[in-house]
């Protein structure tokens, strides 16, 4: 893993993860490692209190394992009318690595010890809305520099 030099743990709403391409994606005994090469998570400045992305950053999902993840995706046929489909971790995490799928986050939200993520999903044929449910202790936020020359 790579050594970042800037570190914060459970900092919502401080960093927000919406709009991040999550380009790595890699699940341990009891952490889950998501990785963002180009559009990392943004951060809010104390100074000026704007937030600013960060370049290259990386999150650790602490407390949590493929047990404590539950995804479902809803695909829509008409207006009215939807299917939902339950997708396994490991399906999920196999698609992302292969680069099958393309992962942006949408939404997130947290309670204690819990947090829920709504992600879009794109593949060569179709794109669809996935949610992310999932028990943890901690987020562990890692990045080297802030790029303050791409504000929210």
């Amino acid at each position: 893993m790579i050594k970042w030099s800037q570190k914060e743990l459970n900092k919502y709403p401080d960093i927000i993860l919406t709009d991040c391409d999550i380009t790595g994606l890699e699940a341990e005994k009891d952490k889950v490692i998501i990785e963002f090469l180009n559009d990392s998570f943004f951060l809010k400045d104390c100074s000026s209190g704007e937030y600013f992305r960060t370049n290259k950053a990386c999150v650790i999902i602490h407390g949590c394992n493929k047990d404590s993840i539950e995804i479902f995706s809803v695909k829509w046929k008409k207006r009215d009318s939807g299917k939902c489909y339950d997708i396994t971790p490991q399906k999920f995490y196999n698609k992302l690595k292969s680069q099958k799928w393309k992962c942006v986050v949408l939404e997130e939200y947290y309670c204690t010890g819990a947090g829920m993520f709504v992600v879009w999903i794109k593949t060569k044929k179709e794109s669809f809305r996935c949610y992310i449910s999932l028990r943890f202790s901690n987020i562990e936020y890692l990045w080297d520099e802030i790029n303050y020359a791409a504000p929210l």
